[in-house]
């Protein structure tokens, strides 16, 4: 009995100093580095709220267990608006070799361009995705780029150009506003844009904004093309409201029709928007890092893109420029402010 009792009195206390061994081990702590386009570096690094989507995926990724300081490091980088930078931001965060990359739009596309081994995410990527070559299909990337697109493609462009003729049967000639966003690589017109243009008898022309100094240039060029609708795109620097409220007062003063791809557009005063919810982008990219953080490999995890979309009215913007929105576009619309 006592050699019975010292043999089990051996293995409960190397039972107990085992759990106490891998209690005592640290977790290991992931790196996951995200590179933003326009927020500044010191909001990032400070928690300073001036943006919502580092906190919306910060929380996400506390939701699914990863919390910083305790088993995640987070590298935060920003190009502030000065995308001459992302080149040499991008080969500075592959080189700290973190184990996911988190890019916004043309941030994910110049880490893509810096790697092709470190997975990244897209949190808002572009729908030219394929077409550029950073991944051989959306239903199966095939590389190390996979995430959330903001649009289904080019065929929205038609979609947008239809409401601005419903809004306006007159409208003719629309403008598009260069892109922004350097590395936005997507040709301005696809064959499926040119074609619904033509079917709605409109002209269209690019106006052309390196960056957000020039958007009165933008409009000036765009009046000179005898444009009465302008379409303003995606991109980061026009999720500031700041730069929003110029926009609208340019199509105040030239009495334009302009429709945001950017919803927030509409809510701080512009005449029209039509896009999908930014917001559930970034709510979504945290499954991304925590599947790939976990095993999964990023060749092998669809490319998601938007399966909601929203219309927005802004009566009072139409009343600036002496539009009447007609009730049938109304009643399309998901939301009418006044």
């Amino acid at each position: 009995m006592d050699r019975r009792r010292t043999i089990a009195a051996l293995i409960a206390g190397a039972l107990s100093l085992a759990a106490r061994s891998t209690r005592a081990q640290p977790a290991q702590v992931r790196r996951v580095a995200l590179i933003a386009n326009t927020i500044p570096l010191r909001d990032l690094q400070e928690k300073i709220p001036s943006h919502p989507g580092p906190k919306i995926i910060e929380d996400g990724l506390r939701s699914l267990g990863w919390i910083e300081g305790k088993n995640l490091e987070i590298i935060w980088r920003s190009a502030e608006s000065d995308y001459s930078k992302l080149p040499a931001i991008a080969r500075e965060v592959v080189a700290l070799g973190p184990d996911v990359i988190v890019g916004f739009g043309g941030t994910a596309f110049a880490a893509a361009k810096a790697t092709d081994s470190i997975p990244i995410v897209m949190a808002t990527g572009s729908a030219a995705i394929v077409a550029v070559g950073f991944a051989k299909s959306l239903a199966r990337p095939g590389r190390n780029v996979t995430g959330m697109t903001l649009e289904v493609g080019s065929a929205f462009n038609g979609k947008r150009l239809s409401l601005m003729k419903q809004a306006a049967p007159g409208l003719e000639r629309v403008a598009f506003v260069g892109s922004l966003d350097m590395f936005d690589e997507e040709p301005a017109f696809t064959p499926e844009t040119r074609e619904a243009a033509k079917s709605l008898g409109l002209v269209l022309s690019v106006a052309s904004c390196p960056d957000v100094r020039h958007l009165a240039d933008a409009f000036r060029e765009a009046a000179r093309q005898r444009a009465k609708g302008v379409v303003l795109p995606d991109v980061p620097d026009l999720h500031w409201p700041q730069h929003q409220r110029a926009i609208h007062a340019l199509a105040t003063s030239h009495r334009m029709v302009a429709l945001h791809t950017i919803l927030s557009g509409a809510e701080t005063g512009g005449l029209m928007a039509f896009g999908s919810d930014i917001l559930e982008n970034y709510r979504r990219a945290p499954y991304f890092v925590d599947r790939i953080l976990r095993g999964a490999k990023p060749s092998e995890l669809p490319i998601e893109q938007p399966n909601k979309f929203e219309f927005i009215v802004n009566l009072a913007a139409a009343r600036a420029i002496g539009l009447e929105i007609p009730a049938a576009l109304l009643a399309q619309a998901n939301r009418v402010i006044q």
